[in-house]
C-alpha cells in the first residue's frame, strides 16, 4: 500500500521523487549507503513481505539479481 503523501503527489511529483532518490544514490557514495540503510530498513519494517521487485520470468540467462548487503 502507498503511504498518503506519496500517494497524494501527482504523476509528475512522483517520477522527480523516484527520479532525484535514484540520481542520489547512484552519484555519491555517502548516500549510496544511506539508501541500503533505508532499504534494510524497511525489509525490518516488513515492508517488503510479499513484494517481489524483479520477478524471476524476466532474468534473462546471462544475468541475475544479486541483493546488495548494506552491511
Amino acid at each position: 500500500m502507498l503511504c498518503k503523501k506519496y500517494d497524494d503527489l501527482s504523476y509528475f511529483e512522483k517520477v522527480t521523487y523516484i527520479g532525484e532518490l535514484l540520481h542520489s544514490c547512484q552519484s555519491d557514495d555517502s548516500l549510496f549507503d544511506e539508501g541500503n540503510k533505508l532499504i534494510a530498513k524497511a525489509k525490518d519494517m516488513g515492508l517488503f513481505n510479499g513484494v517481489v521487485i524483479f520477478p524471476d520470468h524476466i532474468k534473462t540467462a546471462d544475468e541475475s539479481i544479486t541483493p546488495i548487503n548494506p552491511n
